[in-house]
């Protein structure tokens, strides 16, 4: 029985990191471009021009995190962190940015998966 317990104690600790990992369903550029309007538009684009609260996404895939924008001034916890922006890590940020980097500037989720694959899809346009 204390097993048991056991087993349900670390598979209720490890459930917050396992359903940040699992595997984004397909998305939609073409829906992603409207959902990104609405989610990020608020303080991105995908001009290559920095707004005043936050960088350009254009050609965000593939950059390092951090330093993608020369003229925005990021927070030392993502300089510090400097992940490579890959679809999979674009999902995890937008999922839980405090999570993946404690102390970054970014406080906005997009909480519903279909979404977050929608908006990574549309960023891939964006080169």
């Amino acid at each position: 029985m204390k097993r048991l317990f056991a087993v349900a104690a670390v598979a209720a600790a490890l459930s917050p990191a396992l359903a940040m990992a699992q595997a984004m369903p397909a998305g939609d550029a073409t829906k992603g471009a409207a959902t990104f309007k609405m989610r990020c538009g608020v303080c991105h684009n995908t001009t290559g021009t920095d707004t005043p609260m936050a960088p350009t996404l254009k050609g965000i895939v593939g950059a390092k995190g951090g330093a993608h924008s020369a003229s925005f001034k990021y927070s030392d916890a993502l300089k510090k962190a400097a992940p490579v922006w890959t679809p999979d890590k674009i999902n995890t940020w937008i999922t839980a940015p405090q999570k993946m980097v404690p102390g970054t500037k970014m406080m906005m989720v997009v909480p519903n998966p279909q979404d977050r694959a929608d908006i990574v899809a549309f960023l891939q346009t964006q080169k």
